[in-house]
């Protein structure tokens, strides 16, 4: 079990391990104020019988058997080291607040009550990582909706997955093989303990790390400027509780198809494409901005200067120990994430796209040719990071930077608490003075998951058996559909993508602090219109653009 020391055997096992690098980071997180927790929407089609607390917690438990850590608590000995204590006992029981059980009238009000959760006072603990709620819909028996809250420290996208599908899997049949303790808790450890060269000597890995830290600071000294939407920043804002806001919309089953398949013709994922997308749907709605005299000349001319840096998480299973990921650690709970960061060119168009007073059509602003030599350049930029011998070296190299900011935050977070006052500015800062931080200004962050349907299937067949009439229907569970939440870090601004049941989603999660929700929804707006001038039926967009032009 490497990483995992039992500390006692009776009358059930205790285990405890250190938390990773990756983990800390996402710790630190959490205790300010619960940052980067996720929550999983569900909405299900399943009978009323088989949602009864009775299965509902034995499903959970499960659950819980099949990925310890969603039963693990934490201690934290010190800023520098932080441990999960997992008991036995608690994968086979369920602690108080562990299940919530509730109601709504209708479906309208599964994302609202969705949006209090993750805006209302943290209710996860160090005690507690995971909570599942229940929630009936008065007006139909036959949908559920379920909300899972998850500490990001121990889980990530594959993760939230593969959390689901064991649900789902554990709420349909009689019982469902967790394997042994030990053998799950192998597959539980932290990504410290799989660098794919840990059978090497001790000296070639010391290397490895060495020249990873060596590329990260070069890489990273590059990284200077940058831009992003008009925002309220101020010297308080990192210290600032979030106001987690959540757009979404999405393109049907045969739009959709066009838009993946104008993709595979050029060679491109929607993935590589939909940094590009959101640049040219982030300059329109400057353009308007700068149009209406809401942007000054002076910081117009300087956006026009300055790159696009996006960025975001991407799935570092495949390239950790390849016996862990063939054993099951390509779809187990845990965190097992890489960071990468993106550089395209300036805003399109050039200097002279709206110099005649009008919004700059997409021809004038990016041709197709154009658009996608831009996403090829993303696929390059892409390639040219996961491919790199020392990619996860590279990595790891900025943990401890990271491990080490978001704890001093927190240290200063809570001395302020404590005090009751903060001594910070609220005076606004520039979009031309925060590009001169010592950190670039990253213009979004976010990452598309692909087809989540390879992965998360959305029928189970139903296998516990129930008392049912005879030659009834072969009885499933459904997911309707499922959403996902993040509790958002100060000055958020995430574009995720999706395509779940064969309709790909869009969505933003973003700091409403920070950026105005109208603003927000019309880069939104931008995007979806770019994804049909670009991607799938231009007409579509020109209807669009001109009912966006009549605003101006």
């Amino acid at each position: 079990m490497d990483e995992w020391k039992l500390e006692k055997s009776t009358p059930q096992r205790v285990y405890r391990r250190p938390l990773g690098l990756l983990e800390q980071g996402f710790y630190w997180d959490s205790q300010f104020s619960g940052t980067a927790d996720t929550l999983q929407l569900v909405s299900l089609r399943v009978e009323p019988q088989r949602v009864t607390p009775e299965l509902l917690e034995r499903a959970w438990n499960f659950t819980k058997q099949r990925h310890p850590l969603l039963g693990a608590r934490v201690e934290e000995l010190s800023y520098r080291q932080q441990d999960f204590v997992l008991e036995e006992s608690r994968l086979h029981s369920c602690i108080p607040g562990e299940i919530i059980y509730d109601s709504i009238p209708s479906a309208a009000e599964a994302h609202s009550y969705a949006d209090r959760i993750i805006n209302s006072p943290r209710r996860l603990t160090n005690d507690l990582l995971a909570q599942l709620f229940i929630i009936l819909q008065a007006d139909d028996v036959q949908t559920t909706h379920l909300i899972i809250v998850v500490a990001h420290m121990i889980t990530d996208g594959m993760g939230n997955f593969a959390l689901l599908r064991t649900l789902m899997e554990a709420l349909s049949q009689p019982s469902v093989d967790v394997g042994p303790l030990e053998e799950r808790l192998w597959l539980a450890r932290s990504t410290n303990a799989l660098f794919a060269d840990s059978e090497q000597p001790v000296a070639r890995q010391r290397w490895h790390r060495a020249l990873g830290a060596v590329i990260m600071q070069l890489r990273m000294s590059g990284m200077k400027g940058g831009h992003t939407l008009p925002r309220k920043i101020s010297a308080a804002t990192p210290f600032t509780p979030t106001r987690s806001r959540f757009l979404d919309t999405s393109f049907s089953p045969s739009e959709t198809k066009k838009i993946i398949q104008s993709c595979r013709e050029q060679k491109v994922t929607f993935g590589n494409a939909y940094h590009v997308l959101g640049q040219i749907a982030m300059t329109r709605v400057l353009h308007r901005l700068h149009l209406a005299g809401k942007i000054s000349d002076d910081e117009w001319a300087f956006r026009q200067r300055e790159p696009f840096m996006p960025g975001g998480p991407l799935n570092q299973r495949p390239f950790l120990d390849p016996e862990w990921y063939a054993r099951g650690g390509s779809a187990t709970v845990n965190v097992a994430i890489s960071f990468y960061f993106n550089r395209l060119p300036v805003m399109p168009g050039g200097k002279n796209a709206g110099a005649h007073g009008r919004l700059p059509t997409y021809v004038e602003l990016l041709s197709k040719r154009r658009f996608f030599l831009r996403a090829r350049m993303m696929k390059a930029q892409a390639n040219a990071f996961v491919r790199h011998p020392r990619h996860i070296d590279i990595n790891y190299a900025r943990l401890p930077i990271r491990v080490a900011g978001a704890s001093v935050q927190v240290e200063r977070w809570r001395a302020i608490q404590r005090s009751g006052a903060s001594d910070l500015s609220t005076e606004p800062i520039s979009a031309i003075e925060q590009a001169k931080g010592a950190n670039f200004v990253m213009t979004f962050g976010g990452s598309s998951m692909g087809n989540v349907s390879l992965c998360l299937p959305f029928c189970y067949k139903c296998v516990i058996p129930l008392k049912y009439p005879a030659n009834s229907p072969e009885p499933i569970i459904e997911i309707l559909e499922t959403h996902t939440r993040l509790r958002t870090r100060p000055t958020e601004l995430y574009l995720g993508g999706a395509t779940f049941k064969g309709q790909l989603g869009l969505v933003v999660h973003y700091d409403g602090n920070v950026y105005e929700d109208a603003l927000v929804q019309e880069w939104l707006d931008e995007v979806r219109n770019a994804v049909h001038w670009y991607l799938g039926d231009g007409a579509k967009a020109q209807d669009a653009g001109a009912g966006i032009q009549a605003k101006l």
